[in-house]
């Protein structure tokens, strides 16, 4: 289960770095086809899903999806954030205030009231490296799972086993 689950988190891995790059370039960050990064993160949980059932014989229970599923986020997540926090922690401190105002921005956009987003930037700005990547892991893992929950319902198999004389 931990090799299936790791080679998928991989696969996920590559996928959001192929999807942040066409994002990026194409400037599409602040639109709705920047927000679809929680779609690869369902293809990446269920293609871990298609392997296991593929090594299984085609069985997968539901708790054996929760397991890979949780597998396969928890690599992710700590392949994407571990590269944010050694370059934040190492690197560039300052990452963290402008992407405090950037979010500031965000939310000015999104019509919040000013006090609310001058107390939210202010607490991101005094954030330590350490705290961003540990919340960060932590929102994509429980993100993961919360996806993992219901993939796991159509990935398991849904077979009954019949009894051959």
């Amino acid at each position: 289960m931990w090799a299936i689950g790791i080679k998928s988190g991989l696969i996920t891995v590559l996928g959001l770095i192929a999807y942040g790059l066409i994002v990026q370039l194409t400037g599409l960050q602040h639109s709705l086809w920047g927000s679809l990064h929680y779609v690869v993160l369902a293809l990446g949980i269920y293609s871990g899903h298609y392997y296991y059932k593929a090594a299984n014989n085609g069985s997968m229970t539901y708790k054996q999806g929760l397991k890979l599923g949780l597998v396969v986020v928890s690599f992710a997540g700590l392949a994407n954030t571990l590269p944010l926090y050694l370059y934040t922690k190492f690197m560039d401190a300052s990452f963290i205030v402008q992407l405090a105002e950037s979010i500031g921005k965000a939310l000015q956009q999104e019509d919040i009231d000013e006090t609310i987003i001058e107390k939210t930037v202010w607490l991101m700005q005094n954030m330590t490296p350490e705290f961003v990547w540990i919340g960060i892991f932590f929102s994509i893992v429980l993100l993961g799972f919360s996806l993992t929950l219901v993939i796991a319902v159509f990935s398991k198999n849904s077979k009954k086993s019949t009894l051959q004389p």
